[in-house]
């Protein structure tokens, strides 16, 4: 179950919120598979032997009545930065298409795209080979210049998606201001055919 929104550890006793939003974690105290469970049996844990706990979706349906610890926002936002870095990163990392060619955008592809296109602009070399789903294609030095500029362009946008999120995280001053925010982010599209 893909879930699109963050969820806070709540102690039910004394209504209180334990945690700063958090994607729900896959495990949390003997209980394996979190995901595959419903808000509801989230919300109560009695049956897993957690009667005070909960995890509960961290978004306008929120109770009011839990109490948050003193700048417990401060940090929740910089945790929610957090999650976004790791998301930005994942996106970032992923591939871009080309030619309808998946081109992974990793160290190693970017520090080989950078010689490649070095070296072919100062020989004669006109082409390079690449390897893709077992089968060698041929860049020219053409391709390369259009690949280096998709890698950097997409690259740039990932990064310009997270800023804006962290500008509108930095923005926020209440803690009904920080429920708006979810794991549903739109990235760049990553085709450049």
């Amino acid at each position: 179950m893909t879930r699109e929104n963050f969820y806070v550890l709540v102690d039910k006793t004394t209504n209180s919120v334990l945690s700063h939003p958090v994607e729900l974690p896959d495990d949390w105290n003997n209980i394996n598979g979190l995901h595959s469970f419903t808000d509801e049996q989230l919300s109560d844990l009695e049956w897993a032997g957690h009667s005070n706990f909960a995890w509960i979706k961290f978004d306008s349906s929120f109770p009011s009545t839990y109490k948050f610890a003193n700048d417990w926002l401060i940090f929740a936002k910089e945790s929610v930065k957090e999650i976004y870095a790791k998301f930005r990163w994942i996106a970032e990392s992923k591939y871009i298409l080309y030619k309808n060619i998946e081109i992974k955008i990793d160290d190693r592809t970017k520090t080989t795209i950078l010689l490649k296109k070095q070296l072919m602009s100062e020989s004669s070399t006109d082409t390079f080979s690449w390897k893709y789903n077992g089968s060698i294609i041929k860049f020219t030095y053409e391709d390369v210049i259009r690949i280096s500029d998709a890698i950097n362009d997409y690259t740039q946008k990932c990064y310009e998606v997270e800023a804006d999120l962290i500008e509108r995280l930095n923005a926020v001053k209440k803690i009904s201001e920080l429920k708006k925010f979810n794991l549903n982010i739109e990235w760049p599209s990553n085709d450049y055919r």
